[in-house]
């Protein structure tokens, strides 16, 4: 755990040579922290570098990447985030251990003197010790993420996964199934015209017209976003497809960062994916090649009650609180 200090932090701009050297010594950083994923977010909408490194006089670093909005004002727009909403989990980088409450609590007394408002969301992994810290008037929207622990002797995650998932799996591997791997526009391209017919199976789902459904998604989602996020993370980013007789069946979106894998989008063909189980096959590949690459966990994303959730809990996932935390703008007289 990182040494306790009572005095305050020295608060400055973070540098990308920083960045880096922290990502490179939290074991628990993700592919969403690093300076490919805030390069996408700007490039992608009205928002700016403003990360702070948080140094104290003993050498403990916390970095902390944000970006600051840079468009018009809108109604609940934050002034800083970690990250906006639809980018996924960001905050702290902790390279020298996990935080104290002291540290916590000074990172947030910095952040309460924003002048506007601060939106953080915090890994699962990591997400701890910064939730007790929080201050109570600040909002909360409760999210739910899903994590496959990959630790131990090798085919350990594997022990972990329930009986009809292994039959899947063993389905899957006499389906007559190919797999390629990839990062091309063409591989974005199959990816989302699954992604797609995902769209109109969930508006099926819920109830809602199918256009209503496409055009909500396709905001959050564009493809256009995808291949930002692709060419700004480089060989962090692949796209897997199962094949079945030559038309895709399913697709997954996957990234990296030291010793974390997250799968990070997921579409299928329900009439091919179903019967041959591509999506498990899928994920017993991606699972296998991130135990083998020493990662310790592979992370599925937010969940919601259901039957994506029972299919990665099928998987070994289990679920962790990453609640959005919007902080309040500092008072006037505080200014």
């Amino acid at each position: 755990m990182i040494r306790a200090s009572a005095a305050p932090p020295e608060v400055v701009p973070l540098t990308r040579a920083v960045w880096e050297q922290a990502l490179r010594q939290d074991p628990q950083a993700m592919a969403t922290q690093t300076p490919g994923w805030l390069d996408a977010i700007c490039a992608e909408g009205p928002w700016a570098e403003a990360g702070r490194l948080y140094r104290w006089d003993d050498g403990t670093r916390i970095v902390l990447p944000l970006v600051t909005h840079t468009g018009p004002p809108g109604p609940g727009s934050p002034e800083l985030a970690s990250w906006p909403t639809e980018w996924g989990v960001g905050g702290p980088l902790c390279p020298d251990g996990p935080p104290t409450s002291a540290h916590t609590a000074a990172v947030l007394a910095d952040l309460a003197d924003v002048p506007g408002r601060v939106r953080l969301r915090i890994g699962p992994l990591t997400a701890g010790p910064w939730a007790e810290a929080v201050p109570e008037r600040a909002g909360r929207t409760p999210r739910t993420t899903h994590v496959v622990d990959l630790a131990g002797p090798a085919g350990a995650w594997r022990q972990r996964l329930h009986p009809g998932a292994r039959r899947s799996m063993r389905k899957a591997a006499r389906s007559g199934l190919d797999v390629t791997r990839g990062s091309t526009a063409h591989d974005l391209e199959v990816f989302y015209a699954l992604y797609q017919q995902s769209m109109d199976r969930w508006a099926t789902r819920s109830g809602e017209p199918a256009d209503q459904v496409r055009r909500r998604i396709e905001a959050r989602d564009p493809l256009r976003k995808l291949r930002t996020v692709r060419d700004r993370l480089g060989g962090a980013c692949s796209v897997w497809t199962a094949w079945y007789r030559g038309e895709p069946a399913a697709s997954v979106i996957l990234l990296r960062q030291g010793r974390q894998a997250k799968y990070w989008r997921g579409a299928m063909s329900q009439p091919l994916a179903a019967p041959t189980r591509a999506n498990h096959l899928l994920h017993e590949l991606a699972l296998q090649e991130a135990a083998d690459a020493g990662c310790t966990h592979y992370h599925m994303g937010d969940s919601h009650p259901g039957g994506v959730t029972r299919f990665k809990e099928s998987l070994g996932a289990r679920p962790y609180p990453t609640p959005a935390y919007l902080l309040p703008a500092a008072p006037l007289t505080a200014r």
